[in-house]
């Protein structure tokens, strides 16, 4: 399905069939692509999950309501009287993009000097990480991509980074990877960008002397520069990047207007065809027609609340309810201890303290 996938990419015309026999016989060795490819178009094939195919795996029920492509490794399920020899009887889709992906690569062919050799390079699910420019001509690979240990997690380690942001953004897959692309689209223009640029300054020392051993040095010592700064700069995005995923995304809530005083959250609940699936309307709860569930909202369609006011509410009842518990508290340590008191007109009507009788 992979191979048929990456062809039918790069050369739609061919109409591939999307089912063949276990050799591909149906499929050419190769195929030429009917548009010149660019590293992103290579990046994107990477990052497939067969989306607006058949065979996409963002929709169905494995994928949950959120749309979760990821597919685990199979298991036996001895709770279930499951064996291997069982579960490997079935199977799911395998994507381009998958989480077991230690790292993956774009290697760029051009006619340019051999400085400029150049690998886009990333760890972890292509899906979930970005492409950092690596020149071969780098005295040394970043240190975010040189360490690291499945033993314990490190937040300076760019495949934990990729990780964690992945993982998380998968619990609402189509809503939080909005955020994941947008930081990849904006990390590789920043890349680019900046890697124009510093070719540029290349281009101009070797022309200068092309044979010098101080222009080869300045060479080699630029493009370890800049491969360093940009890898850096990667993670520290994607180390950002997960703090402010689980700000927006969390308990079922989309936080909204995030950079104003008004914040928002925004229930996600559930699509009709999952309720469906899961029995929500078996449960329906008894309800008489007089009854009100939600206030309207005069601003819009879509029910919407102050989380800022539920969170003050809130608050101040548990502030009041300390208040009124402490001043309880100290009115019977003050009077428990006392002797009994007689009013002024208490003897008038004949009324006495109890151990005076």
């Amino acid at each position: 399905r992979r191979v048929w996938r990456v062809l039918s990419l790069v050369a739609p015309s061919l109409q591939l069939p999307a089912v063949t026999d276990p050799y591909m016989l149906d499929y050419p060795f190769s195929v030429k692509a009917e548009r010149v490819l660019t590293p992103q178009d290579l990046m994107d094939i990477q990052r497939d999950h067969y989306e607006g195919t058949p065979f996409d795996l963002t929709k169905g029920v494995a994928a949950g309501p959120y749309g979760d492509p990821n597919r685990f490794d199979v298991a036996p399920q001895p709770a279930d009287n499951l064996t291997l020899v069982d579960v490997i009887q079935g199977s799911y889709e395998r994507s381009i993009s998958l989480f077991r992906t230690s790292y993956s690569f774009v290697a760029v062919c051009r006619e340019v000097p051999d400085h400029l050799a150049l690998l886009w390079f990333s760890q972890y699910a292509p899906s979930s990480s970005s492409y950092a420019p690596f020149y071969v001509a780098a005295e040394f690979v970043p240190v975010p991509y040189s360490r690291g240990s499945l033993y314990k997690y490190d937040s300076s380690v760019s495949f934990w980074n990729f990780l964690a942001a992945g993982n998380y953004a998968a619990r609402c897959y189509k809503y939080a990877m909005k955020e994941v692309q947008a930081l990849q689209v904006q990390l590789m223009a920043s890349s680019v960008s900046a890697l124009a640029s510093t070719e540029s300054r290349v281009l101009s020392l070797l022309q200068e002397d092309p044979y010098s051993p101080a222009s080869n040095e300045a060479v080699i010592r630029l493009l370890t520069q800049f491969t360093n700064k940009q890898a850096t700069e990667i993670v520290s995005a994607w180390r950002g990047l997960l703090p402010q995923l689980i700000t927006k995304f969390h308990d079922g809530y989309i936080a909204e207007h995030l950079d104003t005083p008004s914040l928002v959250m925004k229930r996600l609940f559930y699509p009709k065809w999952w309720l469906d699936l899961t029995g929500y309307w078996k449960n329906a709860a008894v309800i008489g027609p007089d009854v009100i569930l939600f206030d309207s909202n005069p601003a819009g369609s879509e029910a919407t609340y102050s989380y800022g006011a539920m969170c003050t509410a809130v608050l101040v009842t548990a502030m009041t309810s300390i208040a009124l518990t402490a001043l309880a508290g100290s009115y019977f340590v003050r009077f428990r201890d006392r002797e009994p008191k007689l009013s002024l007109n208490s003897r008038k009507f004949g009324y006495v303290a109890i151990h005076n009788v």
